[in-house]
This record gives structure tokens, C-alpha cells and sequence, in this order.
């Protein structure tokens, strides 16, 4: 197993075992990565992680922002070569100095910035907009700064100089952005019954509107089919079939940019040799997202179907063995 290093007291180490052994070690993003890269993985990782939970637990939006702000500054300070005395900056900014060792093209200083930058934006946006996103390409780019751009970096890390030239690198970039913009987009269907059973929207309003559909109406029909919602009796109220045709509307609309996404990453691998095993755990996030996508189909584009499945212990929902099984056949061919 290998650790954050950072050089600090022992604390990068501690944080590294922590998170390695919290939800780092059985995510195929860190799981299939080998020295280089691995290290630069997991310090990503630890980047999405730190800036994804601030929203939840720091509840005056000036401090939420202000830890965003922080976040974004460390990221400039990484890409300086200064990292702030935390140890996710500092194994950055040692991931960033192994790769420009090696002669690797990527990434720059100056796109790990942008990224880590437009990452951190994008996620301060929640807080000072509270609310869902207001169109589908907003939503879209979101997916784009958080987990697109983790998956780009990250690919970067993992690119050997010596076998990539410049269009290959670029393509693979590319492939690597739209797999984790997808991805993206797919967790954020995922995540809807979540969000809605605790009082919150994360479909886009404009797609929304489209569909007929509000924010009180998914809440009920969520708590209609998740059992969240008490009627007479306490009791869940039956499900509303017209909200529920509305949200099948509506999540059909994202899931077909979502899949658009993981198609041209599809398509980029198979219409050039991309240097493999390199690439490919980078962009493993399509391979769960395009069996969700599937799964989500299948039950007719009803995200709270497959939300009751799963929490009976189902893997309709594109998961388990299933996962496990089309994730090393990525691994072994690496076509996503």
C-alpha cells in the first residue's frame, strides 16, 4: 500500500492510511494504480474528497466559502511549488514535481491550477447559489470542473513521456474528460432520490420546467416511493403517477448527455491507440456510470426504482459483481 507522503510528521501518513482505508482503496480510480501515479491518484482523491464535504458540514455559507477559497489558493500554491502546510497540497505539490522529474507533459503547473481552480469554483457555487442548477448545461459544465477535471489530472499523471506525443496526449485528455464528465453527470442521477428525500432538487430547472415538474412534487413522490413521506396513518401517500412520468421525463434528458459524454471518451480509445494500462484507470469512471445508465433504462429512466432496489440489497442499479467484473475487463482491454 502506499501512502500520502509529504514529508510532515507523520500526519500525511496518518491521512493517507485514513483515507485508504475509508473509501480510497476500493475506488477503481486508486485501487488499479501502481507507482508513479498512484500516489498523484490518491492525492487527487483526497483533493475531491476534502472540497466535495465542505458544503454538508460547515453550514454558514461566509465559512463555506471562505474554505473554498482556501482550497483554490492551495491549489495556485501547489502549482507554485508552495504548497500550504496541509498534507493533501503537499503530496500535490510532490505528485506535480515526481511528474515534471520524469519529463511528463502533463500535467503542467498551469493546468493543474486551472483545474483545481475551476474545481473549487465550481463547488463555492453551490453555496452562494443554494438550489439546483438552473439549466442542463450548467449542470453539465459542474460535472465538467469537478469530476471531469479530476479525471484529465489524474490521467496526466499516469502518461509515460517516453511512449506519448503531443495528439495522443491530448486525445487521451480529452477521452479522460468526457468519461468523468459523464461519470459526473451519472452520480448526480444517482444521488437524486437522496436529495429528494431530504428536501432537495438536483435536476436542473430548465429540465425541469420541460418535464412539468417542481421541486415539492418530486419531494412527495419521493417520499411516496422511498417511504420517507408520512400520510394518514403514517403511511406514505401512493405515488403520483403524473410527477412520476414528469421525473422519468427528466432524468431521460441528463441521462442522454451523460451517456454522450461516455460515448466520445469511447470513441477517442477506440479511434486511437492510447497508451494502455496508462490510461485506463482514469477513465474507469464511464465503466460504473455507462452500467447505471443501463440500468436506469431498464427500469424506465425511474432513478427512485432503482434507489429501492439498491437499499434492498439489489444490484439492479449496475453495481456489485457485476461492476467488479466489466471493470477488469476495462482493465485487460482498455476500452471503456
Amino acid at each position: 500500500m502506499h501512502e500520502i507522503e509529504c514529508g510532515e510528521d507523520g500526519r500525511a501518513r496518518r491521512l493517507g492510511l485514513f483515507l485508504f482505508r475509508t473509501c480510497l482503496a476500493t475506488s477503481p480510480l486508486t485501487s488499479t494504480h501502481t507507482q508513479p501515479d498512484r500516489p498523484a491518484a490518491l492525492a487527487l482523491r483526497a483533493f475531491g474528497a476534502e472540497t466535495a464535504t465542505i458544503q454538508d458540514a460547515v453550514k454558514e455559507p461566509a465559512l463555506a466559502v471562505a474554505r473554498f477559497v482556501w482550497w483554490r489558493e492551495a491549489g495556485a500554491g501547489v502549482a507554485a511549488g508552495k504548497p500550504p502546510a496541509h498534507p493533501v497540497p503537499r503530496a500535490l505539490a510532490a505528485a506535480l514535481a515526481g511528474a515534471a522529474a520524469r519529463g511528463a507533459p502533463h500535467p503542467t503547473a498551469a493546468s493543474l491550477r486551472y483545474r483545481l481552480g475551476r474545481l473549487a469554483d465550481a463547488r463555492a457555487g453551490l453555496v452562494a447559489e443554494p438550489g439546483p442548477p438552473g439549466t442542463l448545461e450548467a449542470l453539465e459544465a459542474y460535472a465538467s470542473d469537478t469530476a471531469g477535471g479530476l479525471a484529465a489530472l489524474q490521467l496526466g499523471f499516469g502518461l509515460d513521456p517516453a511512449t506519448v506525443d503531443g495528439p495522443v496526449a491530448a486525445d487521451a485528455d480529452h477521452a479522460a474528460s468526457h468519461a468523468g464528465t459523464g461519470a459526473g453527470l451519472a452520480a448526480i442521477l444517482r444521488g437524486v432520490p437522496h436529495a429528494a428525500a431530504r428536501g432537495r432538487c438536483q435536476l436542473p430547472g430548465d429540465v425541469m420546467e420541460r418535464a412539468g415538474l417542481d421541486r415539492d412534487a418530486l419531494v412527495r413522490l419521493a417520499g411516496s416511493v422511498l417511504g420517507t413521506g408520512g400520510g394518514e396513518g403514517g403511511a406514505p401517500p401512493p405515488p403520483d403517477p403524473a410527477a412520476l412520468a414528469a421525473l422519468r421525463e427528466a432524468t431521460y434528458e441528463v441521462a442522454v448527455v451523460a451517456r454522450g459524454h461516455l460515448d466520445a471518451a469511447s470513441r477517442l480509445v477506440a479511434g486511437r491507440t492510447l497508451p494502455h494500462p496508462a490510461t485506463t484507470p482514469a477513465l474507469l469512471p464511464a465503466v460504473g456510470a455507462r452500467r447505471y445508465l443501463n440500468a436506469l433504462e431498464r427500469a424506465g429512466f425511474d432513478p427512485l426504482a432503482l434507489a429501492v432496489v439498491h437499499r434492498a440489497g439489489g444490484q439492479g442499479a449496475g453495481g456489485g459483481v457485476g461492476l467488479q467484473l466489466a471493470t477488469k475487463w476495462a482493465l485487460v482491454t482498455g476500452r471503456v
